[in-house]
């Protein structure tokens, strides 16, 4: 069984330097773990995921995401993923190998060359975040087309369970 606790988590950003971490979109969907034979929430149930899911994840691999049904697609996934009722709107996008070695770069990079940047099953493109100034830029734009925000990651962090201040959620600028 998989649980929130052998996830990682990030924080709220507070003023980091985040010049050279890696961003991406915060999807608001629902936390799920693939352990490379079963989907797991973030609450430690298994998650009945459709075939047309099952048929492409990896075999063997663990990988963390989340599964979301897009902007706005919040209840369509908690539909699916609490009471089975899948509309074929989900997907599941990847943010990290939990079980492959090293960085989150080369996690990332491990990623991109396992799975597909679009599909039912795909990793979450991450750019370059050159200061905050532009991560808050990204975040405005990610917000004024009904996205939560930004998540920011450190390039050299490693998966460990629990909180770190390695990941940042930037939802708000300024602070």
């Amino acid at each position: 069984m998989i649980t929130e606790k052998q996830m990682m988590h990030g924080v709220d950003y507070e003023g980091d330097d985040v010049t050279g971490w890696l961003m991406s979109e915060k999807l608001d969907g629902c936390r799920a773990y693939w352990d490379g034979a079963t989907m797991w929430s973030r609450g430690g149930m298994v998650i009945n995921i459709p075939a047309a899911m099952r048929d492409v994840l990896p075999a063997g691999v663990s990988l963390d995401g989340e599964i979301h049904a897009g902007r706005d697609g919040y209840e369509i996934t908690r539909r699916a993923v609490q009471y089975n009722q899948w509309t074929g709107m989900e997907k599941f996008s990847v943010f990290d190998a939990p079980q492959y070695p090293g960085a989150f770069q080369d996690r990332y990079s491990f990623l991109s060359e396992l799975l597909p940047f679009e599909g039912v099953v795909n990793y979450i493109n991450h750019e370059y975040c050159f200061d905050i100034d532009a991560a808050a830029d990204f975040m405005r734009e990610i917000q004024a087309a009904g996205g939560e925000g930004v998540m920011l990651r450190h390039p050299d962090n490693e998966y460990r369970r629990g909180r770190t201040e390695q990941i940042l959620k930037l939802k708000r600028w300024p602070l």
